[in-house]
């Protein structure tokens, strides 16, 4: 979760160790299992679905200290809920070269938007000033070559991985000319071993009179951004202090709006007689100001450790840069604990078979082929997901599920005395093919249901991570003489309002008018909304949100583009019971009466009900959703 707005292709740090992210989490399990730094690309991060792959740059991977920094393009990163991202390790996976590379592999490029005109980690031995030694990430290959008396000794530890040390005399990297410049944003971390004057990022100016230069600076404490357009010098300096042990700084240029100055704890800005752009005739250096060591322009170079820099040639937005702080300070990501997916195929001839898996297993997938003379398969109390193919030569076949297991699918071929299936309380999908000689066949089923009130709610607690949500609109044809078809149709989004004692509304937008036929067609018809539940890739469960009389068609046409609005009203009645709101991003408390927002509808909440939110009790009014591809939101009002 960022700060104020969601973050697109926000490059998130991943810090991999025995202590990482918030809490200090121990995922040092992932070296466990890969063992050797040559394994190091037999992994994938991908989204909160499981199964679509995200873009990953290994920075630095130390298989012996158990350490290793990665960066990931995350599409988007939610600012009033949490992302989830899952880490698969498998040291038996081929390297998996189309998402995941080192710095120098060109699928690492994916991770930096086009805006990046340059990325350093400054995780390369400067020894010899051998050129373009230190690597941009990006696709621009703005790669680095060092300058002055650089050493490998000069390869440290950074904060990130690892760092370059600058001596303060003559040692420098040289980028190369990057071009006229409009607008640009410079971050880096640092650690200044002096309080002068020195350059994190500048244009080599060889004469300050008529330069055309800009960059970051830091003079003691301060944080110096600046831009020179040959006549006019604009700076905009902030007291911060850059000169304390590791720092997150940066610097911002808005054509003729702003220059600003920063890090963590704050900005300054300067927006007076700003030019539009220049174009530098200098090349860019890393760690210095100035003409080269001995010149008379000679000045600002950089004394200290510099672990990374990113120039980019937009102007990155608040929330982005405190996020950047967070990722690149590892305090955005907390990890959960490691899941283990259970994958077991037995062909044995025993005595007798148990399949038991532990604590963290959360797929259960076992195919047995034992001729035993007792099999038990039993889950775990985190399987979520079972399913079994059976073909087994056994006196007693027991197979039992626990209580947290809702997908059941098992396929039985056997020849035993005694075949017992026995589901638990939270089954929510069968699918049962028996095909046995037995003596005697149990299928015992349970009372449970599971998606009404309170055990809805437990189970939405227990699995809402694994869970992706979707929405599914139909307008029904049963109203229509002759009756036609109902038809299912995409839509852009919609709004729905419930309340007591007056009739629920739903209006619905289409994008576009290829369904104008299939509307006229259905003008008597109901307007449908349901919400379903998908976990691993299958639908658990579908429910409607709303279920509306179509009244009112509009067309909405524009010169690029075109809608179809659809509302209506059905007066509902509703059974009073107790839900506890979940996912709640905001409340109010205003004249005695609550009003709570959360970032997810709850599927059985309806007016009229005692909803339980943050500890507050109170009866439910009004209910209000809004759905569309950059939202989901659902508004709740006290009586």
């Amino acid at each position: 979760m960022v700060d104020t707005a969601a973050q697109t292709n926000f490059p998130v740090m991943v810090y991999l160790s025995a202590a990482s992210g918030i809490g200090d989490v121990d995922v040092s399990a992932v070296f466990d299992e890969l063992t050797s730094n040559d394994n190091r690309k037999k992994i994938a991060v991908t989204s909160a679905d499981g199964t679509t792959e995200l873009y990953v740059e290994i920075e630095r991977w130390d298989d012996a200290n158990e350490k290793a920094w990665l960066h990931v393009k995350v599409p988007s990163v939610a600012y009033d809920a949490d992302t989830i991202l899952y880490l698969y390790y498998d040291a038996d996976h081929a390297d998996n070269d189309t998402y995941v590379g080192d710095t120098t592999d060109a699928v690492t490029h994916n991770v930096w938007d086009a805006d990046f005109k340059a990325v350093y980690h400054m995780a390369q031995d400067p020894n010899g000033d051998v050129a373009d030694a230190i690597k941009d990430s990006t696709s621009n290959a703005n790669d680095g070559t060092p300058a002055g008396t650089m050493l490998t000794a000069d390869l440290v530890d950074g904060k990130v991985g690892k760092a370059i040390d600058f001596d303060g005399a003559d040692d420098a990297i040289n980028v190369g000319t990057f071009g006229a410049v409009s607008n640009f944003t410079i971050e880096a971390i640092v650690n200044h071993d002096d309080t002068a004057l020195d350059a994190v990022v500048s244009n080599y100016a060889g004469n300050f009179a008529t330069a055309y230069h800009y960059g970051l600076r830091v003079d003691g404490s301060d944080v110096k951004c600046f831009i020179d357009d040959g006549s006019t010098w604009n700076q905009a300096q902030y007291a911060g202090d850059a000169s304390n042990g590791w720092q997150y700084i940066y610097g911002t240029f808005t054509s003729s709006v702003s220059i600003i100055a920063g890090q963590q704890s704050g900005t300054a800005i300067d927006s007076v007689g700003l030019p539009a752009s220049i174009t530098p005739g200098d090349d860019l250096y890393i760690g210095r100001d100035g003409g080269p060591a001995g010149s008379a322009t000679a000045q600002g170079f950089w004394d200290g450790k510099i672990c990374e820099v990113r120039i980019s040639y937009s102007v990155r937005s608040a929330p982005w840069i405190k996020a950047t702080y967070h990722s690149l300070w590892d305090s955005l990501i907390t990890f959960g604990a490691e899941e283990i997916n259970l994958d077991i195929n037995v062909s044995a001839t025993t005595a007798t078979l148990t399949v038991t898996p532990n604590a963290a297993t959360v797929i259960g997938a076992t195919g047995v082929y034992p001729s035993t003379v007792a099999l038990t398969i039993t889950p775990n109390a985190a399987t979520v997901a079972f399913g079994i193919p059976v073909a087994a030569t056994c006196v007693s076949l027991t197979i039992t599920p626990n209580a947290a297991t809702v997908s059941y699918d098992v396929v039985a071929s056997a020849s035993v005395a005694s075949l017992t299936i026995t589901p638990n309380a939270a089954t929510i999908s069968w699918n049962l093919d028996i095909s046995a000689t037995l003596a005697e066949l149990t299928i015992a089923t349970h009372d449970a249901t599971i998606w009404e009130g309170a055990t809805w709610a437990a189970w939405i607690a227990a699995n809402g991570d694994k869970v992706v949500i979707k929405y599914y609109f139909t307008l029904t044809g049963d109203g229509e003489d002759p009756v036609v078809d109902d038809v299912e149709i995409p839509i852009a989004s919609f709004q729905c309002r419930r309340r007591s004692g007056s009739p629920t509304y739903l209006s619905v937008v289409i994008r576009g008018t290829d369904y104008a036929d299939e509307v006229n067609a259905r003008s008597n018809g109901d307007l449908k909304v349901e919400m379903a539940y998908e976990l691993y890739g299958s639908e658990i469960y579908r429910e409607t949100v709303a279920i509306v009389d179509l009244e009112d068609i509009q067309v909405d046409e524009g010169s690029s583009s075109a809608s179809i609005v659809l509302t209506g009203h059905r007066t509902i009645t509703y059974t009073p019971k107790q839900m506890t709101l979940r996912d709640i991003v905001y409340y109010q408390l205003k004249d005695g009466k609550y009003r709570f927002r959360c970032s997810i509808p709850n599927l059985y909440l309806a007016p009229g009900d005692t909803a339980i939110g943050d500890g507050n009790e109170f009866t439910v009014d009004e209910i209000q959703y809004i759905v569309s591809s950059e939202l989901q939101m659902m508004e709740v009002k006290e009586t």
